[in-house]
């Protein structure tokens, strides 16, 4: 092959890779959209999400309540967004021994499978450089049969 043809080849091979990439990007980009707008308790994919703020020491979910609630077998999003604490804390849940660390104005999220009946406790403990504090319960979460 002379240059001349292999650079054109090069080029076109170079165009064709950067506009796959900027479509794959478009498509991720506007997949991560729709998820985010995607209103809570419906499913994306056999997902359920579950949006829930922690503040002033209290979990309160969407329905206003301290508790969270699924059914046997879902996959479960927990979206936790940190509101009124003033320190950053775990957020914990027993019998599935969920936890994540949660900052005022943070958004964690949990994804779980809710593969156990029951109701579990779900608690709070600030996390304070050597100190060991106690934690205060915030709400349940409660899983149907």
């Amino acid at each position: 092959m002379k240059k001349g043809p292999l650079a054109i080849f090069v080029i076109i091979m170079l165009a064709l890779i950067i506009g796959a990439c900027y479509l794959g990007f478009q498509y991720l980009k506007e997949q991560q959209v729709r998820q985010f707008q995607q209103p809570a308790g419906t499913t994306n994919q056999g997902i359920r999400r579950i949006d829930v703020t922690v503040a002033d020491n209290k979990l309160k979910s969407d329905d206003g309540t301290d508790t969270v609630t699924a059914s046997l077998g879902d996959q479960v999003q927990l979206n936790v967004t940190g509101a009124g604490q003033q320190r950053q804390a775990e957020l914990h849940i027993d019998g599935y021994d969920l936890h994540t660390s949660i900052e005022r104005g943070g958004y964690k999220s949990l994804e779980f499978d809710a593969h156990t009946a029951g109701s579990f406790t779900i608690t709070l403990r600030d996390i304070v450089r050597g100190q060991d504090t106690t934690p205060r319960v915030v709400g349940q979460l409660v899983v149907e049969e």
